[in-house]
């Protein structure tokens, strides 16, 4: 049963069938990357001793905690903006809204940590020794009013059992509502709304980007090229007998290929990121505002990263168009 409510800025909590068949699927996109963006499936751009990064926003955040937690031996690092711990809400609806954004004091680390434990013993999720060696950037607005400060700290508690303190940056002082905030794009920087992006001066996509990976050339001055991203049928990938519907996926996904990344002399010498959005950012409500202004690819046109951005469903159950926070 999937279970909605009202809230101000919606959340949806999908049992725990669907939650394994997204990511699931979007596991198989990711690693079946290449095959499925370039024609002749057979010229592999990126480094496949590179393990991928992940980062996500609000829902989309919650959604990069569990396929961190879930998928930890393929991930070399996750930045989380504006979200909370793995299985926050519990499959519960009314605990993700009271506890995961409104009220983080009843948020239970302990008993969090003995589901990760159970999650870990039965092999639902990858070995959480693997976080040990890698690196989690994690962000709140100093004003967020939908998922507040002290949801993040309860992640930066909850991370920190298995990351050591030297990996994790975490930024709560830039003056910013719930948002994806950049240096120069989007909303003022307290503003509460539609698209989610606001303007702060500062740049978040650099900043976790080169947390994650350690030295990064400065981004692009110039808007990054429409002509740059590849638009591709992601629920090709999707477990035998799954429909999009029940996964929660939309019928494409986009990516960000830079032209230094489809040379054949830089085969094998590109990083790929993942970015989940967050709800009312697919490209089925805001076109290519999102993919396009974040800052992401700015970043990665300089330093050989390739930007896959996948897309959660909008429909009657999920009208918000999230990944949901389970």
């Amino acid at each position: 049963m999937i279970i909605n409510h009202n809230h101000h800025h919606g959340s949806i909590i999908s049992t725990a069938k669907q939650s394994k068949a997204k990511r699931k699927t979007l596991n198989c996109i990711i690693n079946q990357f290449t095959t499925c963006i370039f024609a002749n499936g057979s010229t592999s751009f990126l480094d496949e001793k590179d393990k991928i990064s992940i980062s996500g926003f609000s829902s989309g955040g919650f959604f990069a905690v569990q396929f961190h937690m879930a998928f930890s031996s393929i991930i070399k690092g996750a930045a989380i903006i504006a979200a909370g711990p793995y299985y926050c809400g519990q499959g519960n609806a009314d605990i993700a809204v009271e506890q995961c954004m409104n009220n983080a004091s009843l948020i239970s680390i302990p008993k969090l940590l003995n589901y990760t434990e159970h999650a870990e013993r039965t092999f639902a999720i990858d070995s959480t020794d693997n976080l040990a060696r890698q690196r989690v950037y994690l962000f709140s607005g100093k004003y967020d009013s939908s998922i507040r400060p002290g949801t993040v700290h309860k992640l930066e508690e909850y991370y920190s059992k298995f990351v050591p303190f030297w990996s994790i940056k975490s930024v709560y002082n830039v003056p910013a509502e719930h948002s994806i905030v950049t240096k120069t794009y989007g909303n003022n920087c307290t503003y509460f709304g539609w698209p989610w992006i606001n303007q702060c001066g500062y740049d978040t996509t650099f900043n976790l980007l080169s947390h994650l990976y350690g030295f990064l050339f400065p981004a692009s001055n110039t808007p990054s090229l429409a002509s740059n991203i590849v638009e591709f049928n992601q629920t090709a990938f999707l477990p035998i007998g799954t429909t999009n519907e029940f996964a929660g996926l939309d019928q494409s996904a986009f990516a960000y290929v830079p032209q230094s990344c489809r040379l054949l002399k830089n085969k094998g010498r590109c990083s790929l990121h993942v970015a989940f959005h967050g709800c009312t950012q697919s490209v089925s409500f805001v076109n290519s505002t999102y993919y396009m202004n974040i800052g992401y690819n700015q970043v990665a046109d300089n330093n050989n990263l390739i930007i896959l951005y996948p897309q959660a469903l909008a429909n009657a159950l999920n009208p918000n168009g999230y990944f949901e926070m389970f």
